[in-house]
């Protein structure tokens, strides 16, 4: 079998997946979130995996999507998790945000509920004043949960360097927040 014919047995493979399993991934997905949204992201990134996967044939050349349908759930579980995770850090950031401007003594319609728009607005313009170097140590932190090794590794730096760029913002943070008050 040439390479142009596999490819297309894969593709049409997909699209049968897709077809045949995207209602069931997605209600999955839905079940695990509460969130139709995000249940359609989770189920667009598993496809999206799929896509990226070779080997949806068999050694005849056949296609079985019912056997790729465990590696799907696997996957869309792993997602759903992953963005679980996102939200709680999320959540966990903007509740210290919200305890250090309370602390700075911040009230009424600055700080309000610690899970406020005003504070995901606040702690969003915040991070944007930081420096490039410093907020991209700070977001890889929060939003992909990283280890400061491994973001170090990423970015070719020395892990000193990364530690103290998060200190730094974190120092400049505050500084923001100690400067709103006044």
């Amino acid at each position: 079998m040439n390479g142009e014919s596999s490819k297309q047995l894969e593709s049409e493979a997909i699209s049968r997946a897709f077809a045949e399993h995207r209602p069931a991934i997605e209600r999955f997905a839905f079940g695990l979130l509460r969130n139709a949204e995000q249940a359609a992201d989770v189920t667009q990134t598993v496809f999206a995996k799929l896509l990226e996967q070779s080997g949806l044939s068999d050694d005849a050349g056949t296609t079985d999507t019912t056997r790729i349908r465990p590696w799907l759930f696997r996957v869309a579980y792993n997602e759903a998790m992953l963005v679980r995770r996102k939200a709680a850090i999320e959540q966990r950031t903007i509740q210290a945000i919200g305890q250090e401007s309370s602390s700075l003594g911040m009230t009424g319609s600055n700080v309000g509920d610690s899970t406020s728009f005003e504070n995901r607005e606040y702690a969003s313009v915040a991070l944007a004043q930081l420096p490039i170097e410093q907020r991209t140590i700070v977001l890889m932190r929060i939003n992909d949960n990283q280890k400061f090794s491994e973001i170090a590794q990423k970015l070719n730096l020395p892990l000193g360097t990364v530690l103290t760029r998060m200190r730094a913002a974190l120092g400049r943070l505050r500084n923001k927040l100690k400067s709103d008050l006044q």
